[in-house]
């Protein structure tokens, strides 16, 4: 998702809009500032899935131990995460 925001960012330099996203880990934070053409690519429920380890990963945290069913849940919203950003819905992004 932030190669998605930077890609977008590239394009508003191009036309003379430019805006940052801010620099925060939450990636249903960042999910909320793409165009929503592109929002419709993620299921906000792997977003959530994943913002533990997106936000833990970066600062430090006392997360509690996995099993073996959660870490498999997690790869796979994970993947189903970057299958999506790979998407380029019509130029929106």
């Amino acid at each position: 998702m932030p190669t998605l925001l930077r890609r977008r960012r590239s394009k508003q330099r191009s036309s003379g809009s430019v805006s940052r996203p801010p620099r925060i880990h939450d990636l249903v934070g960042l999910h909320r500032l793409l165009p929503e053409s592109v929002q419709s690519l993620f299921d906000n429920g792997d977003l959530e899935v994943l913002n533990p380890w997106t936000i833990g990963g970066r600062y430090p945290a006392d997360l509690p131990d996995s099993d073996h069913s959660v870490i498999e849940e997690t790869l796979a919203a994970a993947r189903r995460v970057l299958g999506a950003s790979a998407a380029d819905p019509a130029g929106d992004v």
